[in-house]
């Protein structure tokens, strides 16, 4: 995702916004269950270093 974030902020050459949905649709998604999973763990008192 670093890559799409450095295309659309310094501006390169062509945006293509189709891939730029598709990484909207398939990649975030699945960085906000992760985030919520390790809050949940937090909220619980697990160790997140094992």
């Amino acid at each position: 995702m670093r890559s799409a974030r450095n295309i659309v902020v310094h501006g390169y050459a062509t945006i293509d916004r189709a891939r730029i949905w598709q990484i909207a649709v398939e990649r975030v998604p699945r960085v906000g269950e992760a985030v919520e999973s390790l809050l949940l763990d937090l909220a619980q008192g697990r160790d997140l270093e094992q």
